[in-house]
């Protein structure tokens, strides 16, 4: 009788709330009818059969995906049985008994619990955090371990038998106190540092000079620290201070500053010379992280920031500590665009200069796009760069 109890009677069923699920099904089942619509009715830009063929396959996959995603938004549930859960998202069905979860790691920043089965061959599964508080499935979770909560207490050991820290454990555990701290009030600099070079950099050079400091900063750090300073934030697991956000945000800040200001002609070597730079970043980057082999998206991520930040600096600093003479382009404006997201950008669309064909664009200030108009007269100033890749900016022109 308990076991007829049992299936006739989950503990819990989540699904997506009925009001968000029509609202999200409307919007994109609207983006899909537009996708084809445009198809059907409407020339791509292009005048070639591989330009329509391919401008009508990446609509036809945006119109797809969104319907995928209206199915997989209405299916989606999450049923809590007394011996097991059962998810599905309208494509994959996953089951897993709760006598074979081998513990559990929580996300407080996506709410999210990830439940790992013993048996290594089964997919992981992962629901709601609120199931943890909820008291109808709280009693579900009791005795199943909380892996990030154990892997800190034994790496909270390992520190505790760490000399670099001091003699006694009491020290130990006082100087690495103090090292959180620390970690704490450098962090807060590297952020007010990589808001005022993505918000209001002015002035510009020093602005972009101090954030790509702090992230010479904090790579320093953790290795004269000998990577007791970690540049991981997301490990619950790992009790080390943390000075992650000095190195992500100033390099952020850099990266958006080189892509929304530097006009540059010679971005491929920038990018084969970032490359070879990013690789030797690497080395204090991955130093004593030996859970990034666990955690290759975290990995990834940081790379992907470290080329990006590279690229970045390269093209300030050939831009900033230039002292060549520019040379001279006398051209019209053609058209005016400003390209809006997080942060907006101002292009003018000219006539040809230089060997730039019609058409060309060139990044301008909100202060001179505000001040000049199309068909205007304006100077292209060329200049060789402190690293020998060319850039250009707009101006007017001297009389």
């Amino acid at each position: 009788m308990d076991g007829r109890t049992s299936e006739s009677s989950p503990l819990k069923v989540e699904r997506v709330p009925l009001a968000f699920r029509g609202v999200a099904a409307a919007l994109l089942f609207m983006f899909a009818v537009g996708s084809l619509v445009t198809v059907i009715g409407h020339p791509p830009p292009g005048t070639g059969d591989n330009s329509r063929v391919l401008y009508q396959l990446v609509l036809v996959c945006a119109a797809v995906g969104s319907v995928s995603l209206i199915w997989s938004v209405m299916k989606y549930s999450v049923v809590v049985w007394p011996d097991r859960i059962e998810y599905t998202n309208g494509f994959v069905t996953n089951t897993l008994m709760r006598a074979g979860v081998r513990g559990y790691r929580e996300n407080m920043q996506s709410r999210h619990v990830r439940l790992i089965p013993a048996d290594e061959n089964q997919r992981p599964l992962t629901v709601s955090s609120e199931l943890l508080a909820d008291p109808r499935t709280k009693s579900w979770f009791t005795g199943i371990p909380d892996i990030d909560a154990r892997e800190l207490r034994q790496a909270q050991l390992a520190y505790d038998d760490d000399i670099r820290l001091g003699d006694t454990v009491d020290q130990r555990r006082r100087r690495l106190s103090q090292l959180r701290t620390f970690a704490r009030g450098i962090d807060f600099v590297g952020v007010a540092v990589g808001v005022w070079a993505l918000i209001w950099p002015q002035p510009y050079a020093a602005a972009v000079l101090c954030a790509m400091a702090m992230v010479s900063l904090a790579l320093a750090l953790k290795v004269c620290s000998h990577s007791l300073l970690s540049l991981r934030d997301d490990a619950k697991d790992d009790p080390r201070p943390k000075i992650g956000v000095l190195f992500s945000v100033p390099a952020t800040a850099v990266m958006a500053r080189a892509v929304t200001d530097v006009n540059l002609l010679d971005w491929m070597p920038i990018f084969q010379w970032s490359v070879c730079i990013m690789v030797v970043l690497a080395i204090p980057i991955l130093i004593g992280e030996s859970a990034f082999r666990s955690k290759p998206i975290v990995t990834i991520f940081l790379l992907l920031l470290t080329y990006g930040y590279t690229c970045g600096g390269l093209a300030e600093l050939n831009r900033i500590l230039d002292t060549s003479q520019p040379v001279a382009f006398r051209t019209t404006i053609r058209a005016m665009h400003v390209s809006s997201g997080k942060s907006r950008t101002y292009r003018l669309i000219l006539n040809g200069w230089g060997n730039e064909p019609v058409g060309s664009d060139v990044k301008v200030s909100n202060a001179f796009y505000d001040a000049v108009h199309i068909g205007d007269t304006v100077c292209i100033y060329l200049s060789k760069g402190w690293l020998g890749y060319r850039y250009f900016d707009a101006g007017y022109c001297a009389p």
